[in-house]
Formats: structure tokens, C-alpha cells, sequence
């Protein structure tokens, strides 16, 4: 019995020993978690911080000054369903003429299988908004998409809490892989169109 008993006893402590030595090696393999993610695995969302901003779809007037509306152009027929027709910043609602973008804003012809039914060609367009500055995001309220349409030049008076054209709620950040908040609209001459922002600050103590 103790010819057998001993040799099995050292094969064990032997199994043991190369396990040990798998596992300190399966452990330097893996890459250490950066400080960054180790912070975002710790610290939820409500428990985060924000400051809120009003953005704008930015145009320009006749003496080139930024302004809350823009001007989409007219329909053209031979050019239908091809794609873009306007693009321009989002931008936060600044005094003077400082000017900082957090995304974009694209207007888009639509395709014949995206026209609604009974509509003819050019009377609907696609609005298409993203967020794509780090730190920026979608605000919390409700609705935090507001658009209106005006058959003429608006000459001001531009509150988010009167549009009717369309109100809608953007939930995330779209810049990461390129994706926008999307809406068909009525095709109107003239556009304002107010987004509801927030963005990230170290929490006060």
C-alpha cells in the first residue's frame, strides 16, 4: 500500500502546482481597466452630474449673422430621393457672436418608400439630428426636440414651448456610431429648430 499511496500523493501536489501556475498566468494576460472605465462601472448615471443648454440649428441672415431659424431649399424634382440638401451645425445658445457645435443637423429628400401615403413627391422631408461632442447628450426632459415650420421668414419670437410642427424625445447621445434622432416632416420654406442639451461637470460636494 505505501508503494502506491506516496506516488499518488506527489502526482496531486503536482496537478496542483501547474494549476497554480495557469491561473498567475491567465491573470497577467488580462489587461488592467483603465481609471476611466473603472469609474464608469462605479458611478451610475443618476448619480452623475449635468448643467443644461438650449441648442439651435444655426442659420445666417442677409448680413450673414447667426440666427434661430434656417432656410431649406426649394424642391427639386431631379433631384428627388438622392439624399442630403442641407447641413449644418447644432449649436449651443451663446451671447455675442461666440459660436460652440455639439452635433448636427441634416435635411434629407426622401426616398419613394419613405413618402407617406398619399403625399406627392417633395411635400415631406427627413429631419435628422445627432449629439457627437464628448460629454454632450440629449437633455432629460420629456420632450427635448422642438421644431417649427413657417411658410415665411420668421422674424423672431422663438420659444421651444410654442412649436407645433414637431416635438419629440432623443433618449442618447447618437455621435458614437453615427446614428441621428430622425423625423418626417411637412416640408416647409423655413425651419427653427431648438434642442434640449445637457452636459456632464464634476459634481459639487
Amino acid at each position: 500500500m505505501k508503494k502506491t499511496f506516496i506516488p499518488m500523493i506527489t502526482r496531486l501536489l503536482f496537478v496542483g502546482l501547474l494549476a497554480s501556475v495557469w491561473m498567475a498566468c491567465e491573470s497577467e494576460d488580462e489587461e488592467p481597466e483603465t481609471p476611466e472605465q473603472e469609474a464608469e462601472e462605479e458611478i451610475p448615471e443618476e448619480a452623475r452630474c449635468f448643467i443644461d443648454k438650449n441648442a439651435w440649428a444655426m442659420g445666417l441672415d442677409h448680413e450673414n449673422h447667426h440666427i434661430k431659424f434656417i432656410e431649406l431649399p426649394s424642391f427639386d424634382a431631379a433631384k428627388a430621393g438622392e439624399g442630403d440638401i442641407l447641413w449644418l451645425y447644432l449649436e449651443l445658445e451663446t451671447e455675442g457672436d461666440e459660436h460652440e457645435h455639439i452635433g448636427a443637423v441634416k435635411f434629407k429628400e426622401l426616398k419613394p418608400e419613405e413618402i407617406p401615403d398619399g403625399a406627392a413627391a417633395g411635400e415631406y422631408v427627413k429631419l435628422l439630428i445627432r449629439i457627437d461632442e464628448p460629454t454632450w447628450y440629449f437633455g432629460s426632459d420629456t420632450e427635448n426636440v422642438h421644431v417649427q415650420g413657417y411658410d415665411s421668414e420668421p422674424s423672431g419670437g422663438y420659444d421651444p414651448s410654442t412649436f407645433e410642427t414637431h416635438n419629440g424625445v432623443a433618449e442618447i447621445a447618437t455621435g458614437d456610431d453615427w446614428e441621428y434622432y430622425e423625423v418626417v416632416l411637412k416640408r416647409y420654406p423655413y425651419y427653427s429648430i431648438n434642442v434640449g442639451a445637457k452636459m456632464e461637470v464634476e459634481c459639487e460636494e
